[in-house]
C-alpha cells in the first residue's frame, strides 16, 4: 500500500493533546500515536494509503488478522475450512461479534463489503485484492453483470464461502486488508453518500470506535474502546488518539513533553534522544522509488530512464541524507519477501546492475537525447509531498541529476492529498513514491505495474509483463509463480518505469511503559490490538 512518512499546531490542539496524554490523572488507559498525514478516505473499500488503513484497522476487522512475523490469526472468523484442492474457503463467523450499534456482524455484511469492493461503480483501487476469487475480476471490469456468478456465497447467517479460480497461497493474508472488511448494507444505504465522512456515518466491528476526526495538519482521529467488540475484555487501551503532525521537530518535542506516546522521527532528531531506551529502529518493509511517467516527452525514452537510475548514488543517499539504517535498493522487490524453495526472493534472484555508474549513465543519456532529436539540457518536475525527509531526499536526487547528467529538476512540493491526486491523474514527470506490502509475496509489488492498474502511476505497459503477472496471480504452482515474477521484475528493471532508491528503516520513539504493540512490515505498520500499559 502507498506509504506516507510520519506544522505548527494550534495552542488549543496542544492543550487537548496534553489533556489526553497517558500522564493524565484519569484512571482510563490512553495512548497517543502520531500518524502523520491524514487519509484521503477512511472508507475501507476506498482507502489507499497506510494512514487510512491504520485508522480502519483500529476500528474495523476482517475475517483474519496478521500478527508480527506474519502469523495469520482468526479475527471476524472464528475458524475456517479449506478444501483439499485449495479452492473453497468456508469461514465460520463469530456469533458474538457485533457492530457498534449492537447488531450482529453476519455473513451478509462480509458479502456486501466484498461485493461493494468489486462493484465497478465503487472504483476501488484495491479491488484486485479479490481477483483470485472466481469471476471477481470479470465482474469488476464489467465482463459479467450478475454477482451471483462470483465465488462469494452466504451459506447461512454465520457462514461465508469463498471459491477461488485457482489456489492462492497468500489468500488468508488478503482477508486482513480493509478492502475485504464487512459493511452493514442497511446502514450504508441509510447514510448514502455521506458514508465514512464523519464518525457517526460508519459502523464499527473492531476493538475501538472512531469518535472524532479533524483532518489536516495538527488534526487527529480519536477512538474509544468498543464495548460491543467480541474480545473487548482483552482490549487494554481505553482510548486511542492518532495525531496528524507532519513536522518531525514538533513530533520530537511533543514526545519529550509527554504529549505523544508513540511516534516516528527522522535521523535529524536523533541527537535529542542520545542513549535513550525510548528509541528503536525497525526495518519497515517496502521500498521508496521514483516513478517516471513514460508518457512524458523525455521519459518515454528508455535510455534516459536508465541514465537517471545510474546517475544516483544510493549509498550516499542512505549514509549522508537518511542516516536511519535504510539500505540502497538494487531491485524492486525488497529483501525479506517470500521466494522459492524456502529462500527469499532476493536470495534466489540476486540484485540488478543499477548501482551508480556515471560513465554508462552519461552514454545512455546522450544516446537517449539523440534518439529523441533533442539537445540538452532538459527540465523535469519531481512531485513530492512535504513530510519527514521527503523533500531533502528529493533535493538530493535533484542535485545528483543536475551534477551528473545536467538535467534540471524542479521540485513540485505538495500536500499529501494534492500529491495523491496528481499521482492518480498521472499529472507529473517524476514522482517520489513508496510502497509497503499488503501481504508477504512478490506479487504485492509487481502487480502495481500491470497495464491500466489502479496504482500504475507511471502508465507503464508491457504485454509480456502483464502475461507473467497474470500467470503469477492465477497459478497454483509456486515454482512457476516465482519464476514468472522474476521474469517480470527483469522486464521492470530493464525498461525502468521506476527507479528503486532505498529500502526504508523506521526510527520509532516509544514510551517504555507501552507494551504489546505489534510492529509489522506489511500494512498497517502498527497494530494496537494487543497493546497494554505497564507502569
Amino acid at each position: 500500500m502507498k506509504f506516507k512518512k510520519f506544522a505548527a499546531i494550534t495552542a488549543s490542539a496542544l492543550c487537548f493533546t496534553f489533556a489526553f496524554a497517558v500522564t493524565s490523572a484519569i484512571a482510563e488507559t490512553n495512548v497517543v500515536f502520531n500518524l502523520g498525514e491524514a487519509s484521503k478516505s477512511i472508507d475501507p473499500q476506498l482507502v489507499t494509503g497506510i494512514t487510512g488503513s491504520q485508522v480502519d484497522v483500529a476500528c474495523m476487522e476482517g475475517l483474519t488478522d496478521i500478527k508480527a512475523g506474519g502469523k495469520i490469526v482468526p479475527a471476524g472468523a472464528a475458524s475456517w475450512d479449506i478444501s483439499k484442492d485449495g479452492l473453497i474457503y468456508t469461514f465460520h463467523l463469530r456469533k458474538d461479534a457485533k457492530w457498534s450499534n449492537g447488531e450482529p456482524v453476519t455473513a451478509d455484511d462480509f458479502f456486501f463489503g466484498m461485493k461493494r469492493a468489486l462493484e465497478p461503480a465503487t472504483a476501488s483501487q484495491y479491488s484486485y485484492f479479490l481477483y483470485n476469487v472466481k469471476n471477481a475480476e470479470a465482474f469488476n471490469v464489467g465482463k459479467i453483470k450478475d454477482f451471483k456468478d462470483v465465488g462469494i456465497k452466504v451459506i447461512d447467517k454465520y457462514t461465508l464461502q469463498i471459491t477461488l479460480a485457482n489456489p492462492c497461497t497468500y489468500f488468508l493474508q488478503l482477508l486482513s486488508a480493509p478492502t475485504t472488511f464487512p459493511c452493514n448494507e442497511a446502514f450504508f444505504k441509510k447514510v448514502g453518500s455521506s458514508y465514512s465522512l464523519s464518525p457517526d456515518k460508519m459502523l464499527y466491528n473492531g476493538p475501538w470506535q472512531l469518535k472524532s476526526m479533524v483532518t489536516g495538519d495538527g488534526g487527529n482521529y480519536t477512538f474509544t474502546k468498543n464495548p460491543y467488540y467480541w474480545d473487548a475484555k482483552n482490549i487494554k487501551i481505553d482510548n486511542l488518539k492518532f495525531d496528524l503532525i507532519t513536522d518531525p521537530n514538533t513530533v520530537a518535542l511533543m514526545f519529550m513533553t509527554g504529549q505523544l506516546d508513540l511516534a516516528t522521527i527522522t535521523a535529524n532528531q536523533l541527537n535529542q534522544f542520545s542513549g535513550s531506551k525510548e528509541v528503536f529502529y525497525f526495518p519497515a518493509g517496502g521500498i521508496w522509488y521514483l516513478e517516471l511517467n513514460v508518457t512524458n516527452k523525455y521519459l518515454k525514452n528508455e535510455n534516459i530512464r536508465k541514465a537517471i537510475s545510474l546517475a544516483i548514488n544510493r549509498d550516499q543517499l542512505c549514509t549522508d541524507v537518511l542516516k536511519d539504517h535504510s539500505t540502497p535498493a538494487l531491485a524492486f522487490v525488497p529483501p525479506g519477501t517470500k521466494g522459492p524453495d524456502g529462500k527469499t526472493f532476493r536470495e534466489a534472484n540476486g540484485n540488478y546492475n543499477i548501482k551508480e555508474n556515471l560513465t554508462e549513465a552519461k552514454e545512455l543519456y546522450a544516446k537517449g537525447l539523440k534518439e529523441l532529436g533533442v539537445t540538452g539540457p532538459i527540465t523535469l518536475k519531481l512531485l513530492v509531498n512535504q513530510a519527514g525527509e521527503n523533500v531533502p531526499i528529493c533535493v538530493y536526487v535533484q542535485q545528483q541529476l543536475l551534477q551528473n547528467l545536467g538535467i534540471n529538476v524542479q521540485l513540485d512540493v505538495e500536500t499529501f492529498q494534492s500529491r495523491l491526486l496528481k499521482m492518480q491523474q498521472h499529472n507529473f514527470d517524476m514522482c517520489y513514491a513508496g510502497w509497503i506490502p499488503d501481504y508477504n509475496d512478490p506479487l504485492t509489488y509487481l502487480n502495481l505495474f500491470v497495464t491500466g492498474g489502479g496504482n500504475n502511476d507511471p502508465q507503464f505497459s508491457n504485454k509480456e509483463y502483464d502475461s507473467l503477472i497474470s500467470t503469477a496471480t492465477n497459478s497454483s504452482d509456486d515454482t512457476v509463480r516465482m519464476a514468472d515474477m522474476h521474469k517480470a521484475e527483469n522486464i521492470l528493471m530493464a525498461q525502468m518505469p521506476i527507479v528503486p532508491l532505498f529500502y526504508p528503516s523506521t526510527i520509532y520513539l516509544k514510551k517504555t511503559w507501552l507494551k504489546g504493540v505489534e510492529f509489522t512490515q506489511i500494512t498497517p505498520a502498527v497494530n494496537f490490538r494487543w497493546a497494554y500499559v505497564d507502569k
